[in-house]
C-alpha cells in the first residue's frame, strides 16, 4: 500500500499470490477509515486466485470491480453494517449459516439456533462496546478440500482492553483482557445481558 499524495491511496496487489478471504472484513475496516477521511482509493494488479475471490465475494465491487457469479457457493458475502443495524446482520447470518450451508457441520435445529445466537452476541458487543464510526465488517470463506470454514467480524473501535480500563479502571495487556472477557467477566452492570465478551 503506498500512498501517491495526500487524499490519494494506491494498493498494488500484484505480488499478492493469496489471501485469506475472511481477512477482507479487516481490511474493509481501514480501507473505510481512509474513505470517510476523504482518500481515494485505487486497487490494482489483482489477479489469480485473489482476484477471484474478491470478486466473488463482493469486496472489490466497493472499487468499481465487476462482481463475479459464485457457482460453487463458497463464499460468504462481505459487508459493512452499520453500528445500529442489528436486523440486517441478523439477516445476514440467518441466510449464510442455515441448514445445507458448505461448511456447516449437521445440527438440530437448537444447535443451529444457538450457533447463531453467539455470532449475534459477538455483533452486539461490537456495537454496543466497540465505539468504532466506521462501522462493522463481516465475511468469510469456506475451503472444500480442507472442510474448513472461516469467518470473520471486525471493527476499527476501541478493543476489550481499551474497554476494562475505562470502566472498570483496570490496566491489563490485550491477550489478558481478551482471556478475562472469555472467562465469563463483564463490564456491563445491572440486569443487562453480557455473557460473551465485555
Amino acid at each position: 500500500m503506498s500512498s501517491s499524495s495526500d487524499d490519494q491511496f494506491e494498493i498494488d496487489m500484484s505480488q499478492l499470490g493469496w489471501l485469506d478471504a475472511n481477512m477482507c472484513a479487516p481490511l474493509g475496516a481501514v480501507l473505510q477509515k481512509l474513505l470517510q477521511e476523504g482518500r481515494h482509493i485505487e486497487i490494482f494488479g489483482v489477479a489469480g486466485w485473489p482476484k477471484t475471490i474478491m470478486q466473488k465475494n463482493g469486496f472489490l465491487f466497493q472499487f468499481g470491480w465487476e462482481r463475479m457469479r459464485d457457482r460453487h457457493e463458497t463464499t460468504i458475502e462481505y459487508r459493512r453494517f452499520l453500528r445500529r443495524e442489528k436486523e440486517p446482520f441478523q439477516d445476514y447470518i440467518i441466510d449464510h449459516f442455515r441448514h445445507g450451508s458448505r461448511g456447516l457441520p449437521e445440527m438440530s435445529d437448537a444447535l443451529l439456533k444457538a450457533f447463531r445466537r453467539s455470532l449475534f452476541e459477538l455483533y452486539n458487543n461490537t456495537v454496543d462496546h466497540s465505539e468504532s464510526e466506521y462501522g462493522i465488517f463481516a465475511c468469510g470463506q469456506f475451503y472444500p478440500r480442507g472442510n474448513r470454514l472461516d469467518f470473520s467480524i471486525a471493527d476499527l473501535g476501541i478493543g476489550i482492553r481499551e474497554r476494562i480500563r475505562r470502566d472498570l479502571g483496570k490496566n491489563m495487556n490485550a491477550t489478558d483482557a481478551i482471556n478475562w472477557a472469555m472467562e465469563g467477566n463483564t463490564t456491563k452492570s445491572g440486569k443487562r445481558p453480557g455473557r460473551i465478551g465485555t
